[in-house]
């Protein structure tokens, strides 16, 4: 858990080091009880701009395009947002308010990867007990 102190101390880290160099940041501000990925996670989600209409709309049509495979390290470089935010909105229906996405989970979508993912966990697992 991230206290008020810490947060600006990383932030102090960052005005110093800058956004590239977390494994310093991390080093020098925090004495290694944090890990250079807390440190970047950390920082994009105390400087994490809004969500507007268009942004949801945006990430809507960025997993569409990769339909079942969903690589949400390319859709957070597109959408220049933390890897977690992306997909952390996209699977939390009741922050989206955009017809578009709206749509978009009313679609099997969702529920036809996670059966996918079973059906295919539970065919490996018979091909491994007919050897």
């Amino acid at each position: 858990m991230w206290g008020v102190s810490e947060d600006e101390v990383l932030k102090a880290g960052v005005v110093k080091y800058g956004t590239n160099a977390w494994k310093q940041v991390a080093a020098s501000m925090f004495s290694d009880r944090r890990s250079w990925r807390d440190c970047k996670e950390r920082f994009e989600l105390i400087t994490e701009k809004i969500w507007t209409m268009e942004d949801d709309d945006r990430l809507v049509r960025e997993v569409k395009k990769f339909h079942c495979n969903v690589h949400w390290a390319t859709i957070a470089l597109v959408m220049k947002r933390p890897l977690e935010s992306c997909r952390n909105r996209y699977f939390s229906p009741t922050k989206i308010q955009t017809p578009a996405f709206k749509k978009a989970l009313g679609s099997n979508s969702i529920k036809i990867r996670k059966s996918a993912r079973r059906t295919h966990v539970a065919s490996g697992m018979k091909k491994k007990l007919e050897l």
